[in-house]
């Protein structure tokens, strides 16, 4: 982010804040059993929304399907000096047509069940 923005300066930089697509199971987050575990996403998240910001981008959206996420990730920022940082929120991920491409992409399509809940 940093070369982007130092490349053209003005440059607003948004970022997605998930992990589907670092999973080798293809959900959001944190696995118990076959379960998303999600208050320990949450911890997750936030942590990684602060690191974005540290890196230089000026809001971040989260793409994740975790309850709470706005919340948590808003206490984080505000905690780690980014209260400035917008937080842009995806409305529905779930089963949506729109992310197939966006999965195949990322090789992040879930390896069992779906986002529908």
């Amino acid at each position: 982010m940093r070369a982007i923005k130092d490349a053209v300066p003005g440059l607003m930089v948004v970022t997605d804040v998930c992990f589907c697509e670092y999973t080798d199971h293809g959900h959001c987050g944190i696995l118990k059993g076959t379960e998303v575990d999600n208050d320990a996403t949450l911890e997750i998240l936030a942590k990684s929304a602060v690191s974005h910001a540290k890196a230089g981008a000026d809001i971040v959206a989260p793409s994740d399907m975790m309850d709470g996420r706005v919340g948590a990730i808003r206490k984080a920022l505000d905690r780690g000096g980014f209260s400035q940082v917008p937080i842009m929120s995806y409305a529905a991920k779930y089963a949506g047509g729109f992310y197939g491409p966006f999965r195949d992409a990322a090789g992040s399509a879930p390896g069992f069940g779906d986002r529908r809940s």
